[in-house]
């Protein structure tokens, strides 16, 4: 029993030696320290972004730029403005692997395994960058990745992990779970000893060398030796709402230019040339580990040689991070950012605390009070306490977050037959088999009968309805109080809404394209307010509607029909799918089975089609003011404070204020 006070041998009721005690404590302190130092800020590390290919990353006069020109130049631009450094490693061509000179160079060697196509050649780069540069952190981009916006930087990618390297899915080809390494996430030391294994592994004895899947073939055959030093985190980092990163598959080759070239546009950044990096370095591209396997050594017997361009950011990192401690806001790396107003600059340095010390944003004077209705959508639970199920609660919660006119409103239990009957007009769920298909198929149908409960309710009032779902959370009181009333006074001046989301999910950041300033809108402030144009979002967990907006929800057709359109939608859902799981498994990938997005489609699809056509006029609160409870702390859903680079003073402002909201994303949360 390790940890209780008590260690006993295994044979005799005895206790521990000294020194096995000493054992225990000093692995319970790393273990300690290991949890602790998960999720820690990369604030005063050293990074550097690493590109690699035979192709030079310089425009040639004369010729239409490849991808890899427009990339690198994105990649360089976005390093610069987050103070990291940059490098590219120019490989030569040592032989084609086709006897006929047309096919794919190798470019590095190995010199027991042979020559390798520059795919492996990755793994030399990024060790370069680990062990010559002396870099903490380090993050490789295939030539067809780019970094689509700079209001994040990279901690949104280490954050997640602690390994030695993070990967991404291998999505959208393999569905469960295999790795890519078309982005790479490595921490120094451990990953020299990573690299140096992954280099000497030889899959299919050298067939692999030219032949895809290269490198990535190592991983998926031989994860034994790196599983407990590899992670892997979900694509929607990638691609998901915040798309940090674009990383243009095969079967998007046909867009690589096009958007690398917009993106390359937006920045309003150029095509690099020789002198935008310091002089090339020379490196080898024939490696051997060592004896023990924990290092790679220049194979000096192969006279190829590679440039290596780097270039390092004006300045560098204030201060080195201490395990497990989070460095304070004037240590965010804001001589990196480009274009930030002096002001946002000054502040932030001389800011000690965001929450309230010298030099912070006051609250705003605050404007009267919060006064619409708001209906609670509630279903109570037998695993509760009656007080809870009562509801008494979240009213009680509601009141002192400054919405006195909350009021419970009974939701629909989709999981009564007779009621579900009444709903489909006498139609039920027999058909769905599976337990678990039923179960989500309920779920949805009495949302959707819940939220259009509350429409009828209160269209003939004449008052906009503030809608809250029961599984509502606030991670602020005092700020939410302050930007509800604020948000009630800019929308009573206003006729040209019809539903203002005051928290959503799907969204993705780089769509939002208008903002306007409601309150507070000054740097860091924790008060600060933003509406934003809805794009394409999703979650019904908190909606404010217009008069206007509940007039035209009561007379939607599609909407009022809803129930019965995905009822029809479920017909044959068993039949069409292959092998249907039918219990909740946790090693299953649920939400990209076939079946789980067909159940799963709610109401709040109609209202993402109803909200892209224009039918409603919608608006975003960012940041969020309503979270789902489910998703505070999630890794792809979880926005908390986080703003679009078009709300506020632009993408310097959305730089620091992200930096920060991702640093207390996992903080304490009131619900």
């Amino acid at each position: 029993r390790c940890g209780t006070g008590e260690l006993r041998t295994r044979r005799r009721s005895k206790a521990a030696s000294p020194r096995m005690r000493a054992a225990v404590i000093l692995l319970l302190g790393t273990l300690a320290a290991t949890a602790t130092q998960q999720g820690t800020t990369i604030a005063g590390l050293n990074l550097t972004v690493v590109m690699g290919d035979t192709r030079s990353c310089f425009a040639d006069d004369g010729q239409q730029p490849s991808y890899l020109a427009y990339t690198a130049a994105v990649n360089l631009d976005w390093a610069m403005a987050h103070s990291y450094s940059f490098a590219f490693m120019e490989l030569p061509c040592l032989e084609n692997a086709s006897t006929a000179g047309d096919g794919p160079c190798a470019a590095c060697l190995h010199p027991q395994h042979g020559a390798r196509h520059p795919s492996w050649c990755k793994l030399l780069a990024v060790y370069f960058a680990l062990d010559a540069l002396r870099t903490d952190l380090c993050l490789w981009m295939d030539s067809d990745a780019y970094f689509k916006t700079v209001a994040l930087d990279a901690s949104h990618i280490f954050r997640h992990s602690d390994r030695a390297a993070t990967f991404f899915c291998n999505k959208p080809y393999m569905r469960q779970g295999k790795l890519n390494a078309g982005v790479l996430a490595l921490r120094a030391p451990a990953a020299r000893a990573f690299l140096t294994k992954w280099w000497n592994a030889n899959p299919g004895k050298g067939a692999f060398n030219n032949r895809h899947d290269f490198e990535q073939r190592a991983l998926s055959k031989d994860m034994r030796h790196f599983g407990a030093q590899t992670d892997m985190i979900r694509s929607e980092i990638l691609s998901g709402k915040d798309e940090l990163i674009d990383h243009v598959a095969t079967f998007r080759s046909a867009q690589r230019v096009p958007l690398a070239r917009a993106a390359l546009e937006r920045r309003g950044a150029r095509l690099l040339s020789p002198a935008d990096f310091e002089a090339p370095l020379p490196v080898s591209v024939a490696a051997l580990a060592n004896r023990q396997r924990t290092a790679l050594v220049d194979y000096s017997l192969c006279s190829a040689r590679a440039q290596v361009y780097v270039r390092h950011p004006a300045a560098r990192p204030l201060a080195r991070a201490q395990p497990g401690k989070l460095l304070p806001p004037a240590f965010l790396p804001l001589a990196g950012v480009r274009q930030a107003p002096a002001a946002l600059a000054a502040s932030a340095r001389s800011r000690k605390d965001p929450e309230g010390e010298a030099g912070a944003p006051r609250k705003p004077p605050l404007p009267p009070p919060f006064s619409w209705p708001v209906a609670l959508i509630w279903l109570p639970s037998a695993k509760t306490s009656a007080r809870t199920r009562g509801g008494i609660d979240a009213i009680g919660r509601l009141r002192q977050l400054g919405v006195p006119r909350a009021q419970l409103l009974p939701a629909v239990n989709g999981a009564d037959p007779a009621e579900l009957r009444a709903l489909l007009g006498g139609r039920d769920l027999e058909h769905l088999r599976c337990r678990i298909h039923a179960k989500l198929a309920a779920k949805r149908i009495g949302v959707w009968a819940s939220h259009m409960r509350a429409v009828d309710g209160a269209v003939a009032s004449g008052e906009p309805l503030l809608v809250l779902e029961q599984d509502f959370a606030v991670r602020d009181p005092e700020a939410f109080r302050s930007q509800l009333s604020w948000l009630a006074a800019n929308l009573t001046a206003r006729s040209d809404w019809d539903m203002v989301m005051l928290g959503n999910c799907l969204e993705k950041l780089s769509r939002i394209s208008r903002c306007r300033c409601v309150a507070a809108c000054a740097p860091l402030s924790r008060y600060s307010l933003w509406l934003g144009d809805a794009k394409k979002p999703g979650c019904t967990h908190a909606l404010l509607f217009s008069a206007r907006g509940l007039r035209k929800m009561a007379e939607s057709a599609p909407m009022r029909e809803w129930g019965v359109l995905y009822w029809n939608m479920t017909l044959g859902v068993e039949e069409r799918t292959r092998h249907p799981p039918c219990e909740w498994l946790s090693q299953l990938r649920l939400k990209k089975q076939e079946w789980f997005r067909i159940l799963n489609a709610g109401h709040d699809q109609l209202l993402r089609h109803m909200i892209a056509t224009q039918e409603l006029v919608t608006f975003e609160a960012w940041p969020q003011l309503v979270e789902q409870r489910a998703h505070v702390g999630h890794r792809s859903y979880d926005y908390g404070s986080l703003i679009p680079e078009a709300c506020a003073l632009g993408a310097a402002y959305a730089a620091v204020a992200n930096e920060r909201a991702l640093r207390t994303r996992y903080s304490r949360v009131i619900l």
